[in-house]
């Protein structure tokens, strides 16, 4: 912790073309508050910081002293208290990741002016969002190695606080436990947080998919702070680059839009549940499933399960059938070409969850496609990332009624071992082996007295005929850019 004093800084709101920024120097305050005097500076000593990770150089002199800038999206709050002082909270980068850091200034003339120019600000760092937010936050305690408590308490708990948002904070005590409370949770709060890997967001969205009220339920933004082994829900919305930095995921609690996500049903021997992530079958669900005992090596646990997983190489036992929309590259490959467009919220007209529309259908029926050759894998999804090494859905979409299926044919252990190099880009995608297709639904039957298992969102499921249909829209996170963030590797020169 550091702390910083210095008469001669202020702090400025500069509005430039491309970004909104606060700039702590000496000059006055006249683009947040255009009426103000432009000469009266009103604040002395802004820097003191309460906590502060920012770099700051030390130079003798003032005219050597460096301002440094603060997007507003990164203000948190900002207040007049009745000894005349304004406090800031911010988030600081600090290297790769950010920083919660508070900034003090004593206001020397105007009291109105400063409690004019502090509601301002505010109102333009939250940009039509509304402050204040009620959050109900439930931590895994075992998530991440353990760490999501102290992450919760050194990290999450501190920003919440600063924003001035109402919190309500339970630890789950055993599996299915986030289920039981979604289940009866109240639905006035603006935001479930879940403080784990991927698993909570599942138990989550299924618990709230089975009230009565299931519809106005799922209308509450599930959204995930990145505490747990592969954290691809967080990877998703905010990239490779700022999905494990948790202080941008809480930023995103406070601040984020409502986008819409996808949903998949999951049928199978009468029972229907929720798949809000990813299913995998064959040598992929042994990977998930199969490296349950290395989680403390994080995701790293997924590539050395692909490689002891190479020793077998062989075809899994089941027949798939696909309800297709999309298969052919070319096409795939003009959905990542477009610019990414906003899916934020938009309201559900619908009253009770939708009921599966292809179910009934025979998998001989138009539209309907059977893959035939030997399958390694088949790993289906609804967003891009499944790990930072892994990109094995690079054409989903938030919310664009279809369930994407990544199927891997048996193949040479050199040509699967070429893949892995660029899996987290997306390369596997252009092996003529590997085969792609944005679907309405699909089944997968094993062979009789076939083994096997069968992961969804990481929960086993028995080796059984099984039924999964898309659904667009069910469910709500939030979201700093209204689309996930994906950088996958184009090669235009492909299926030319």
């Amino acid at each position: 912790m550091t702390s910083h004093s210095d008469n001669q800084w202020s702090i400025q709101v500069e509005i430039h073309e491309e970004s909104t920024q606060i700039l702590f120097t000496t000059e006055a305050f006249s683009v947040i508050c255009p009426l103000l005097p432009a000469t009266r500076p009103w604040f002395q000593d802004v820097i003191q910081g309460v906590r502060s990770c920012v770099s700051w150089s030390s130079p003798a002199t003032s005219q050597e002293r460096k301002p440094f800038t603060i997007p507003l999206r990164n203000v948190l709050w900002a207040e007049l208290g009745d000894d005349a002082y304004v406090t800031i909270a911010v988030l600081a980068e600090t290297g790769k990741n950010h920083e919660l850091t508070h900034y003090n200034g004593k206001v020397i003339s105007d009291l109105a002016q400063a409690k004019q120019w502090v509601s301002r600000l505010i109102e333009l760092a939250y940009d039509g969002v509304p402050p204040r937010r009620n959050v109900k936050v439930l931590v895994n305690p075992k998530g991440g190695q353990g760490r999501a408590k102290k992450i919760y308490e050194k990290i999450v708990r501190p920003m919440l606080e600063s924003a001035r948002c109402v919190i309500d904070t339970q630890y789950t005590t055993h599996r299915f436990h986030a289920m039981e409370i979604a289940e009866t949770i109240s639905l006035d709060c603006d935001a479930i947080v879940a403080l784990s890997g991927d698993g909570l967001p599942h138990e989550i969205l299924n618990g709230l998919a089975s009230r009565p009220d299931a519809i106005k339920a799922l209308r509450i933004p599930v959204v995930p702070v990145p505490s747990g082994s592969a954290n691809g829900f967080s990877l998703n919305l905010h990239g490779l680059k700022a999905g494990f930095d948790v202080a941008l995921a809480v930023l995103n609690v406070i601040k984020g839009k409502p986008m819409r996500l996808d949903l998949c049903s999951v049928t199978q021997g009468g029972r229907r549940t929720w798949s809000y992530f990813s299913q995998s079958f064959g040598f992929m669900a042994d990977i998930d499933l199969g490296t349950e005992f290395l989680r403390w090596m994080g995701d790293t646990r997924f590539y050395l399960g692909f490689l002891y997983g190479l020793i077998s190489n062989k075809p899994y036992p089941f027949k798939l059938f696909i309800k297709s929309a999309i298969s052919d590259k070319k096409d795939l490959l003009a959905l990542t070409r477009e610019p990414p467009s906003k899916e934020l919220f938009k309201e559900n007209l619908v009253e009770s969850l939708p009921a599966d529309r292809y179910i009934s259908e025979s998998t001989s029926d138009t539209g309907w496609v059977s893959f035939d050759k030997p399958i390694l894998y088949v790993y289906a999804g609804l967003q891009p990332y499944v790990a930072r090494d892994l990109l094995q859905f690079p054409m989903a979409k938030p919310s664009d009624g279809y369930v994407d299926i990544a199927i891997q044919e048996v193949a040479s252990r050199a040509a699967l071992l070429s893949m892995v190099d660029e899996a987290g880009r997306g390369g596997q995608f252009y092996q003529d082996t590997s085969h792609y297709y944005k679907a309405l639904a699909y089944r997968l039957e094993p062979y009789p007295n076939s083994k096997g298992v069968f992961s969804v969102d990481g929960e086993v499921y028995p080796w059984e005929p099984i039924y999964i249909e898309a659904h667009q829209g069910l469910a709500t996170t939030l979201s700093m850019h209204g689309h996930f963030v994906v950088t996958f590797v184009d090669k235009p020169s492909s299926f030319v």
